[in-house]
């Protein structure tokens, strides 16, 4: 490998030369605009998931286990509970960590086209499940809500299975429609009146919460997969006029809205705005360092729901601000991480993995986004846990099977670019790759096939396959095919512009050599590989320079 690269980089560098002395000739740049250097090479990675993302997880997780231990110790003490252990939510939480555990595994070794296979069944399984827990004497009620369903060993709320199902379905959806994306009634329409179908059956628990996160989720994936700008925003119009609807045409909702506003006073300190008075007590208690693990006061039969929806005003007042301030910090680069993720697997093509695993970011960037708001005062006061940390059993398994899912993308993601022979989309909907709708390089010899002949004719087109768009980068055959083309006897290293090749191409174990250029301002895509082409096929159709020694950049 370390030799196809230095030889490579030798011809690479002799043809610049020779390209500088002629003053670029052939090619619409200037020549004191060429900067030409190299990256070095990294080995590849060994392992087939991103660890700092893994250890992040689990921290949040280890560190809403005492927390929710924290926050619940005093509830026994409650004649409302009855005589429960000190422990009894402990023990639970640990119970739903397990079982979350386990279905993450077993999530894990699901590859993402079965998950595309069967979004369709998904979506439907949880519309009947929404269905059966408005059943009476099927859903159970607790504070005059039906949201979840006994399963002898666990309450299960659909209403969390449906926010996963939704994610699945319009990544699906989106990659169906892509031919579509730009016409309102044949690509947003349909999605719409899915969402407003869940909404309706949600509504009726009622659970206006998880409309809200699924309604952004939906929108967000529309919105990555290509939807028109203005579609998104007409969209984004619809929602909060929905939204502000279901407000006003609600005595108690509006009676919430209120309490925000002014929760500290005579009307609302001991009604609506009860909560948000003594989490934002709590949260001020912890002034910048907090009181101490367990010294929280506010969780003694103050705080309502402290060890749910109201965890971060205990961690708040034991942590201070620095705790929330981490806590943060900690969500954001959760998000932020996921999302990259998102954007490798696009760029490597894989369209309906990249969009799931970009919902999934935007399920837990949202979602603790509005719990951390409500707990700061910041919005009003709304039923939606601190995603891996609070407790219940339901959004903790399906929290953790949707983080499986995204370092599946991740795993998938490296086995690609590893050269893994593995056909990552279903057959019978594998969308259009991206490269091949914006009209780039993307060649037509089946995967998997290497046909010593042709590699000369394959380097030359990828040799100025320039990215464009998003979609663009390492286009097919990527670096899969890269390690093929080695493997019959090719030199292969890689000359992009600077970019994202530069951080995903090295650490591959390839050779990057990187090109700036200047002065061609008004040029496109199709200019540059037209004029490029004559110079790559003069220097591969050089003495003595067979298929087997031919270089792919």
């Amino acid at each position: 490998m370390s030799t196809a690269a230095t030889r490579s980089s030798g011809r690479v560098g002799t043809w610049m030369s020779g390209l500088r002395s002629r003053r670029a000739e052939g090619l619409p740049v200037r020549a004191g605009g060429m900067e030409y250097r190299q990256s070095s090479t990294t080995p590849a990675s060994v392992l087939g998931f991103d660890q700092a993302l893994l250890w992040v997880v689990v921290a949040l997780l280890a560190w809403g286990l005492v927390m929710v231990y924290s926050a619940s110790i005093a509830m026994p003490d409650n004649p409302r509970f009855g005589k429960i252990a000190h422990t009894h939510f402990l023990v639970r939480h640990i119970f739903s960590l397990v079982m979350g555990f386990v279905a993450a595994l077993l999530t894990f070794q699901i590859p993402m086209a079965v998950w595309e296979r069967y979004a369709r069944s998904l979506f439907l399984l949880s519309l009947l499940l929404l269905v059966a827990v408005l059943v009476p004497h099927v859903g159970t009620v607790v504070n005059g809500a039906r949201r979840w369903l006994s399963l002898g060993i666990m309450n299960f709320q659909p209403s969390e299975l449906a926010k996963f199902a939704v994610l699945i379905y319009a990544a699906d959806y989106m990659c169906r429609k892509m031919e579509v994306k730009e016409r309102f009634f044949r690509a947003v329409l349909p999605m719409g009146a899915a969402v407003a179908l869940v909404g309706g059956l949600l509504l009726a628990e009622p659970d206006m919460g998880a409309f809200m996160v699924i309604a952004v989720i939906a929108m967000g994936i529309l919105f990555l997969g290509g939807v028109n700008a203005r579609m998104f925003f007409l969209i984004a119009a619809v929602l909060v006029a929905a939204f502000s609807m279901m407000v006003m045409m609600s005595e108690w909702r509006r009676e919430r809205i209120f309490a925000y506003l002014d929760p500290w006073s005579e009307k609302h300190a001991l009604g609506k705005g009860y909560q948000l008075s003594h989490s934002l007590i709590a949260i001020g208690r912890g002034e910048i360092f907090g009181v101490g693990l367990g010294g929280s006061v506010e969780k003694l039969h103050w705080l309502p729901e402290a060890h749910t929806d109201f965890l971060l005003a205990v961690i708040g007042e034991e942590f201070g601000l620095i705790g929330v301030l981490v806590l943060i910090v900690l969500f954001f680069w959760l998000t932020r991480r996921i999302m990259h993720i998102g954007r490798q697997a696009i760029a490597l093509d894989r369209v309906f993995a990249g969009l799931v695993a970009q919902g999934v970011a935007i399920w837990m960037g949202f979602q603790s986004f509005i719990n951390m708001g409500v707990n700061l005062g910041a919005l009003p006061t709304k039923g939606l846990t601190l995603p891996l940390m609070s407790f219940g059993g339901s959004a903790i398994l399906m929290n953790l099977v949707a983080m499986a899912v995204v370092l599946r993308v991740d795993y998938e993601n490296k086995l690609f670019m590893r050269g893994g022979a593995y056909d990552f989309a279903p057959a019978a909907s594998k969308p259009k790759p991206r490269s091949a709708q914006r009209g780039h390089f993307s060649d037509s010899m089946p995967r998997g096939t290497w046909r010593p002949d042709v590699v000369r004719c394959q380097c030359a087109a990828q040799a100025w396959s320039w990215p464009a768009a998003r979609g663009s980068h390492l286009p097919r055959p990527g670096a899969g095919r890269g390690l093929a083309w080695i493997a019959a006897g090719a030199c292969t290293g890689w000359v992009r512009p600077a970019s994202m090749e530069e951080r995903m191409v090295p650490p591959k174990g390839f050779a990057l050599e990187t090109i700036s250029f200047c002065g061609v301002r008004g040029k496109g895509p199709m200019t540059l590989a037209a004029s490029a082409a004559a110079p790559a096929a003069r220097l591969l159709a050089s003495p003595g320079r067979g298929a087997a020694s031919s270089p792919m950049w």
